[in-house]
């Protein structure tokens, strides 16, 4: 019966993974000029390491949801990281379709308040789960500091 809770899990994480994937790909539309002409940080990474960081960080969600679908954590966590998605996906939008560098950034702050959270509900609940979260957590700052230095310095 174990086994088939996990399976479950993760079913559900890649199901819930590749729904905000697509969601995020289907609302982008890269102007690639547009972005070229912002003035970005100097710790801002090459797109080609960015995406394998993406890569990264679907993957852990996948393993935090597993874990929270396995563990009986799901509430309100699962909401928490819908909200995420959700504000991950409008960031998309905003910020390279719309080309609203500042609702990007509110979009972006409001992953970052949420994944802190998580964080910290994490920390409380479930050492192993906060360990899991950590790196996203960590992504989610970063990805604060360069959209931050963008709006306010274009």
């Amino acid at each position: 019966m174990d086994y088939i809770k996990k399976l479950i899990g993760i079913v559900v994480g890649l199901f819930l993974v590749l729904v905000v994937a697509w969601f995020c790909s289907f609302s982008l539309k890269l102007d690639l000029n547009w972005y070229n002409t912002l003035s970005k940080p100097s710790f801002a990474v090459d797109g080609h390491v960015f995406t394998a960081f993406v890569s990264v960080v679907y993957f852990l969600h996948v393993v935090v949801t597993s874990r929270l679908v396995t563990g009986k954590h799901l509430l309100p966590s699962m909401v928490f990281l819908g909200v995420i998605g959700l504000a991950s996906i409008l960031f998309n939008h905003t910020f390279f379709t719309l080309k609203s560098v500042y609702v990007g950034f509110i979009f972006i702050l409001l992953t970052f308040v949420f994944s802190t959270v998580l964080q910290l509900r994490f920390l409380f609940k479930d050492r192993l789960l906060a360990l899991y979260y950590l790196p996203i957590f960590v992504f989610n700052f970063y990805c604060l500091l360069v959209t931050g230095f963008i709006a306010f310095s274009n």
